[in-house]
């Protein structure tokens, strides 16, 4: 817990004396002191939040927003990070700093206008299949599409997401408008992929339902900009088709009748990745025109 004062005694006596013609004793700068104590924590419990940084690290429990993001108040940096996936209160799964990053991303104490990560976000894509933006390059000509079951949660989805390395002073929202489109025309792919016959196993059309548009696990990152999107569902027995352990399920109508569901989602998520491929070069141009402009 920080004990940081938002202001000195000096300061204090500067604003009750300009001209500091005053000479206080060390009982009354004490009595300033507490007083100016007791102000900083008022505006603590006023704005909920503390504006200054704690001499040593801090061990703090949260709940995530979804399966991506982890909202966190006013963040310096992270030692450790670890979550409980099974609701034992046991936090088993430790995570890798390549794992996630912390936005914003141009919040940092390298930068000369300092500010607190505010969010920690699930890093969607790793290794060889991470697409970076660097500065006067276009981007990488390979997706990031992953068939996944997020951590702490039983939901089954296909994930996209782009990562980028901004040169210094680049305002990310000119990224906003070209990544928001390309993410809703890869959304639309998806769906588009997931609604051919033969791919969502289908008995009572339930699963089938929990993947269009607007249902609670399909969506665009609400971050600007947006750097993933995801369909996804939560119907329980969805895992279980796709990567079964006791037993093979097979389909039962429809083109694919008689045959394994096994990796109906996760052969998917590779289906999906050379469709974004394609749309990368639009992306890059996009970006030029919108950096053009800016």
């Amino acid at each position: 817990m920080t004990t940081t004062v938002y202001a000195t005694v000096d300061d204090m006596i500067l604003r009750m004396d300009a001209s500091t013609s005053t000479t206080y004793n060390d009982a009354e700068r004490a009595g300033m002191l507490g007083c100016l104590q007791a102000a900083s924590r008022a505006v603590d419990g006023v704005t909920r939040r503390s504006f200054g940084q704690s001499s040593s690290g801090t061990i703090r429990y949260f709940t995530p927003v979804d399966a991506f993001r982890l909202r966190v108040p006013d963040l310096v940096s992270v030692s450790a990070l670890a979550t409980d996936d099974d609701g034992d209160l046991t936090y088993e799964t430790s995570w890798a700093a390549t794992d996630y990053m912390l936005y914003p991303i141009d919040a940092s104490e390298s930068e000369e206008v300092q500010r607190p990560y505010t969010e920690i976000r699930v890093r969607l894509a790793t290794g060889s299949e991470r697409v970076r933006h660097h500065s006067g390059d276009a981007p990488n000509q390979r997706g990031a599409a992953h068939a996944l079951r997020p951590h702490g949660m039983g939901a089954l989805m296909i994930s996209v997401g782009i990562e980028f390395n901004l040169p210094a002073g680049t305002s990310a929202e000119l990224l906003a408008k070209p990544m928001a489109r390309f993410l809703m025309e890869g959304m639309t792919m998806t769906h588009g992929h997931l609604a051919t016959p033969g791919i969502v196993p289908i008995d009572t059309g339930r699963l089938r339902s929990s993947l269009q548009p607007g249902s609670g696990t399909t969506g665009i990152d609400t971050a600007s900009p947006p750097l993933w999107f995801k369909v996804g569902t939560n119907v329980e027995y969805a895992a279980p088709l796709d990567q079964p352990e006791t037993r093979n399920p097979h389909y039962i109508g429809g083109p694919s009748a008689g045959k394994e569901t096994r990796g109906w989602l996760s052969d998917s998520a590779d289906h999906v990745k050379g469709q974004i491929e394609s749309l990368l070069p639009s992306l890059a141009a996009d970006i030029q025109k919108t950096w053009g402009g800016g």
